[in-house]
């Protein structure tokens, strides 16, 4: 159950920021007004709350299948970010990468496929039940990395909100509130290529840790060093 707290976290930060997006396509599709009475604002919040969890979930699947799946698994951003770590266990020892519980590589077949999902399993189970350190430095790498990816992708569904506004006939409505539409919608397309830098590195770094952690659980190699696992001065 620790991990719960975190994707609450996650899930809510992700949804409340797609209020960029949201809130001008709610204004312009369901009339809603710009600003909320006073009265009426504790309610609306409470109300807001699971439904902005709701989105954050179905907002951080969408994301994963953008990095991970687009334009194919072994094309995706997440390939591209995870081949340095790859490489890098694969010139130490072949057959160690093959065999460790964390290696992403593609199965090449069902079999092999869902050995290493019991294999990543079994090596979770053991890093809860008797290194809760280790357990709580992934979970926080994972919240970390959700969090990165999913703002990346608000941040680009609100510079297209943005860019539908400017250019489409009868939604401008989706441009209220600012008078230099384009602008604002390069800042966001700027954060959102930021945003996807920084997940890559941090999608790598994670990477690296598991490797680490996996040669590890099969005691072939020593602990990862203090600063291998803690990052945290450095944006972990």
């Amino acid at each position: 159950m620790p991990a719960l707290p975190g994707l609450l976290i996650e899930y809510l930060v992700t949804g409340a920021v797609a209020l960029l997006w949201l809130l001008p396509w709610l204004r312009a599709l369901a009339g809603l007004p710009a600003e909320m009475p006073a009265e009426m604002r504790t309610g609306t919040i409470l109300v807001c709350l699971p439904l902005l969890y709701g989105l954050g979930m179905v907002l951080d699947r969408l994301a994963k299948i953008l990095t991970a799946k687009v334009p194919s698994p072994r094309r995706s951003l997440q390939w591209h970010a995870r081949l340095p770590a790859e490489r890098a266990a694969r010139d130490h020892d072949p057959d160690l990468l093959e065999r460790n519980p964390f290696f992403r590589g593609t199965a090449q077949s069902e079999t092999l496929r869902v050995g290493r999902f019991r294999a990543q399993a079994a090596a979770l189970v053991t890093i809860h039940r008797d290194m809760p350190g280790l357990a709580a430095e992934l979970t926080a790498r994972s919240s970390r990395d959700r969090v990165a990816r999913g703002m990346a992708l608000n941040f680009l569904l609100a510079a297209l909100t943005l860019l539908a506004g400017a250019w489409m006939p009868g939604a401008q409505m989706l441009a209220q509130g600012t008078d230099r539409p384009l602008l604002l919608a390069a800042g966001y397309g700027a954060a959102c290529l930021t945003l996807l830098w920084v997940w890559a590195q941090f999608d790598r770094e994670s990477y690296r840790f598991e490797l680490a952690l996996g040669a590890v659980l099969a005691g072939q190699e020593d602990p990862p060093a203090q600063d291998q696992r803690r990052t945290t001065d450095t944006g972990t």
